[in-house]
């Protein structure tokens, strides 16, 4: 494929991210959509029945939750990662970015109000698209 002008070329790669990105966003929901926790949970891309063990400032003012539990299982988690807090349901309540895991527990940066996540008792963290990337593309 060739172009004319750098304008043409740059237009058509947009068009691919964007494409790439719609696609990638479709292949998640089509991956949660009638699954359960405990199911996405074998495959490694969501840990369930996790409890908020410490809460603590962290960067920029974001508010750092470490969610643990007594046997935590085999997970594909690492930093940077944009994970969504669940309760009962798949259904995000709250976004946030990885920032630290280890035997213990799973270390989630927010943005957002916490203080309703804290009051839970049992929590899940399920991976979710990382729109990041394309976001700062625009930007």
């Amino acid at each position: 494929m060739t172009w004319k002008t750098s304008q043409e070329f740059v237009a058509t790669q947009r068009e691919l991210i964007n494409l790439e990105q719609e696609a990638e966003s479709i292949q998640t929901q089509e991956l949660y959509q009638g699954q359960s926790a405990r199911s996405l949970e074998s495959q490694g891309i969501c840990v369930t029945k996790l409890y908020p063990a410490s809460l603590a400032t962290g960067l920029f003012g974001r508010s750092v939750i470490v969610f643990s539990r007594s046997d935590m299982p085999s997970h594909s988690f690492s930093s940077g990662d944009i994970v969504g807090v669940t309760h009962k349901d798949l259904t995000p309540i709250a976004e946030g970015v990885i920032s630290r895991v280890n035997k213990e527990g799973i270390a989630v940066a927010f943005e957002c109000e916490v203080n309703d996540i804290i009051s839970l008792n049992k929590v899940n963290i399920v991976k979710l698209t990382n729109n990041i990337t394309y976001d700062r593309y625009y930007t």
